[in-house]
Parts: C-alpha cells; structure tokens; sequence
C-alpha cells in the first residue's frame, strides 16, 4: 500500500465523525467525567491513585482510560470538545493500522475498501461519536498494533525473541489496561501467525507473541486484585435489566449469545435500526426460539462459522469470519457473563472481520466493483455521520431511542426524566409507569414518579413512592437523598441525617447528599462541620444553585456571630 492510501483512510476516519466535535457529554460521560469527583479531584502521584482506581460500577479495571479522562481534564477542563477530538483521532489510526493488516492479507482494492468501510462504519458511531466508547477504542488500538507488528515481521522473515518482548510486551499491557477484552489478543495473535507465517515457523512465532502476552497478563492481574480485590468480581450484581442473559442457564445463555452475534453481524453490514439501548425488553430472552426473532441472524453466524471451518485459514475470507467471532469471545456473553447483553460498541473490533469479507465480495462483482464500492461507503458515511449527531445531547439520543426501542424500559424512563425536565409532568409519569410496566423490578421510575410528586408539592406521596424505589433496590441512593431532602422539608434533622449518611455509604460522591448533610448541620447550629463540607464541595460544583444558596446562608450566619461577638 502506498502513503496515499493511509492519509485517505485516516482522513475518511476522521472526517465522517466530525460531527461529534461539537457533541457534549451524554449518558456515561456525566458518570464517568463531568460527575466524577474522584477522578477530578486527584491532586498529588495522580497516577499511582488513578493505576488503583475501579472503574464505574467499580468492579471494572481500566486505569488507562481514567487517565487519558483525567489528562484531557487537567488541561482543558470540562470542555467536551477535546474529548471528542481524542476519539476521534484513535479512531482514525485504528484505521491505518486496519488498512496495514488487510493488505497483508489481500490485495490492493479489497484491502483499501475494507479498511475505507471500517472507518465509515455506523456501527461504530457509539465508540466513536461517545466519549464513554474511547475503551473500545483504546485497546482496539493497542491490540491492532500488537498484531501489526505480527504481521510486519511475517512480511519480513524478521523473528528475533528479544525485539519481541520489548516491543509487544508494552502494547500488550497497555491494551489490558485500557479494557479487560484485551484478553482477545491470546486468540487473535495465533490465528494470525497461523495464517501469515510458514508451516515451521508457526509453533516458534506463536510462542514468541504468547510471552509477552502472558507476561502483561500477569502485571495486569496484580494491579487488577490490588485495586479491586480480587481477579474477577461483580458478576452476582449485573443487574436482570441491563443483561437479561443472567437469569438463564449456562447453556441457553450460551445458545442466545451465539444467536446475538449473527445480529452483530447483520448490524455491521446493513444498519438499519441502530439504537444504544439493548436492555430488557429491546432484546427479551424469552424469544429464543431459534427459527424465529433473533434465530435467523443465528442461523447465519452458524453457517458463517461452518464455512470458515471447512477451509484453511490460509484463505482469507476463513481467516477474517474467524476474526469476527474470536474478537467477540470476551463480550459475547456465551462463555461468562458480562455487564451488558449487546452493544453496538462491542462490534467495534469484530467488525474488522467483518469489513474484509465486504471488500473481498465487492472485488469480486467485476467491472461493478468500483461503483458498488462508491456507493456503499458513501451511504455509510451518510448514516454514520446523521447518527453521530444523535449523541450530541440526551435530548436528542433518547427522543431517536424511543422510536427505535419502545419496549425498553430504561429508555421509557430516560424519557420520562426528559419529560419532566421539560415540564411536561403528566407525559412523565405515562412514561414512567411504562417502564415499570415493562419491569416491575426497576427503581428509577418510581424514583421518577417522586421527583414529579415533589415538584407538585405532594411530599407524602413523593416519599411513598421513594420508598417503593427502595423496596425494589434497597441501594439506591437516589432514593435516599430525597427521602432526606423531605424529612428536611418535615423538620426531622436527625431523620434526614441518616438517609443522607446511607446514602453516602453507597455513593461516597453523592453530591446533593453532601448538600443535604450541610442543611441538617445548619439547623443543628454545627457551623463549623457545615462550613468544613460546603469548602469541600465547592471546588467540584461552584456554579450549583444550592451550593451557591448555602455559601451565602454561611456568610451571611458568619457576619451574623461577629456583630453579635459570638464565636
């Protein structure tokens, strides 16, 4: 491949997202960044604290990611622009670095339009156009150039042990460090080998790349038990909601993770109802019948597997529906459980897989080739660049969700909290006791249907429903701060000191329970543990209206016992 050929790729990559440039923070990002105390407020060997820092829910391991958030903050702030600038750019290399693979493997035209379409993809706009995607594309990057440089040194007949280590070793930990599916590269590295190198070569070059492999591994895994405690954790606490795939047998969650990569497969090439929602009911396991719903996208991963099988790898259309289903073995749900049951930003290095087989079949459509070619990018390009645009606000991300998931009760309630912060009340509740329909087992509606009793001024029914969000999921903090807010509204000081200190035991970072506590401090005349709180919690929002509210309440209660000569 010529230099061209790279600046076009890298150029189209970063280009068709440009749009997200202007995106702000939605969803995971206000978790992960803008709300972040912790992550924020690292002053001093942030990155010793940062390398021993849970990642959100806390029982993920990704320092690598924390500091590329951290970094960005300390020299642009809040501002989301180059957050998305960063993506971005990681994107577009991913790009350059998919291009140098293929062309190992294929020739000129297949390999540049199935690195053209891997850039363009919409499947792609979740990792990309989303700050929160930059793990997909993180260890994406590390493991592309962990392979790369397999491929360049099957290319050169240059095998040296030494160079080896040095080389792949940091790659290799730096990807497990970005995200835990690293994990891929003990699959994705020997298939490679296998395919690239000679028959005597194979078993020598495979050990060589499996032992910094092993030896990344091993480091991760110290840092992963010395932050988290242990090497795997959080699996009995995957909520039902997020991954319905829980609640089945080993072996029918097997089965319907099996069935859900022919979906990934069918999302990559023809994207025709993209959504980042896939909770319950958007993919409801009791639809698991196999000549219907999701059964005919598992019929053709099985025949896509089959057909791999029955050649040599050496055949590159074998190689690359191989890469496809061995990138997905860490997030598909078959082996082991994970956090979520299908996500648009997990086909993110599966689909390289996936690209090379459009571009090995458009090169074979004869003097069409060029047009069909032309034609599909520029209708991805199209749809990757209008999806984009959806995420630059929640606004605009949960009005297109409801319309392409109205099953799902988590987007049912997002849109309820959309609705309420519209001032559309009565429209909320309809929304929220349609996601409760949907799942009983859900607090954050009835948490919702709170919100809308208080801002009606009814502070019992508010309560009754803040404690019907706690007898579903008796760790929702939510719940236990307003519950506070009220008893502070009731006069209960001590009654409201407990459900914000309960509330800060589950959610230390909860900043409107910190607010609660300086309310309760105040009316118990503890100025000083008042004051002590409010000087915390203004350096992470100093804008906040009640922030604001209290440090004048505290100046004002300060020039108060001055005139008065009190202490």
């Amino acid at each position: 491949m010529k230099l061209k050929h790279y600046i076009l790729v890298f150029s189209v990559g970063a280009l068709v997202f440009c749009g997200s440039l202007f995106n702000g923070f939605v969803l995971d990002d206000v978790v992960h960044i803008t709300k972040n105390y912790q992550l924020r407020t690292v002053t001093n060997n942030a990155f010793r604290h940062i390398m021993l820092l849970p990642y959100y829910p806390g029982n993920l391991y990704r320092p690598l990611i924390y500091l590329s958030y951290y970094s960005t903050y300390t020299i642009f702030g809040l501002d989301p622009l180059p957050h998305h600038a960063i993506n971005i750019l990681l994107h577009a290399l991913n790009c350059v670095l998919v291009l140098y693979i293929l062309s190992a493997f294929l020739e000129s035209f297949p390999a540049l339009i199935g690195a053209v379409s891997f850039a363009l993809l919409p499947i792609h706009t979740e990792a990309v156009a989303n700050v929160s995607g930059r793990g997909e594309l993180l260890y994406s990057f590390f493991s592309l150039s962990f392979l790369s440089l397999m491929v360049d040194w099957g290319k050169r007949a240059d095998i040296k042990p030494i160079k080896s280590l040095l080389l792949l070793f940091p790659l290799a930990l730096m990807g497990f460090l970005s995200k835990e599916s690293c994990v891929v590269l003990f699959f994705l590295s020997p298939l490679t080998v296998w395919a690239i190198y000679k028959k005597k070569e194979r078993l020598q070059v495979i050990v060589l790349s499996l032992m910094p492999l092993l030896a990344a591994f091993a480091i991760y895994l110290i840092f992963r038990i010395k932050a988290l405690g242990g090497i795997i954790t959080g699996i009995d606490s995957i909520p039902f909601l997020d991954n319905p795939l829980v609640g089945l047998s080993p072996l029918k969650r097997a089965l319907y993770g099996f069935i859900l990569l022919g979906r990934y497969a069918e999302l990559s090439i023809a994207p025709h109802t993209l959504s980042g929602d896939y909770s319950y009911r958007a993919i409801d396991p009791n639809n698991i019948i196999l000549l219907s719903g999701y059964g005919r996208y598992g019929i053709f991963a099985v025949c896509l597997l089959c057909i791999a099988l029955m050649k040599p790898l050496q055949k590159n259309w074998a190689f690359f529906s191989l890469w496809f289903f061995l990138a997905f073995i860490p997030t598909s749900n078959i082996f082991f459980p994970i956090g979520t049951v299908f996500g648009e930003r997990l086909a993110y290095l599966p689909s390289v897989g996936i690209c090379a087989i459009l571009g090995i079949v458009l090169s074979k459509t004869g003097k069409a080739k060029l047009p069909l070619s032309i034609a599909l990018c520029m209708a991805y390009g199209t749809l990757s660049y209008t999806c984009s645009k959806y995420w630059r606000h929640n606004y605009d991300l949960i009005k297109r969700w409801i319309t392409v998931s109205p099953e799902s009760a988590k987007t049912q309630c997002n849109y309820g909290f959309m609705m309420k912060n519209q001032g559309n009340l009565n429209k909320a509740v309809e929304h929220f006791d349609k996601a409760i329909s949907i799942y009983t087992n859900y607090a954050d509606p009835w948490y919702g249907k709170g919100l809308v009793a208080m801002i009606k001024g009814d502070l019992k029914k508010a309560a009754h429903f803040y404690k019907k969000a706690l007898a579903v999921n008796p760790q929702h903090a939510p719940s236990l701060t307003a519950l506070g807010d009220i008893a502070i509204s009731n006069g209960e000081a001590q009654t409201a000191r407990r459900y914000y200190k309960a509330a800060l035991i589950i959610n230390p970072n909860s900043l409107y329970a910190k607010i609660g506590l300086i309310y309760v401090n105040l009316k118990s005349g503890d100025i000083s543990a008042a004051r002590e709180t409010l000087n915390e919690i203004l350096k992470l929002e100093p804008k906040n209206p009640r922030v604001i509210d209290l440090k004048r309440r505290l100046r004002h209660l300060s020039t108060g016992s001055k005139r008065t000569g009190q202490p």
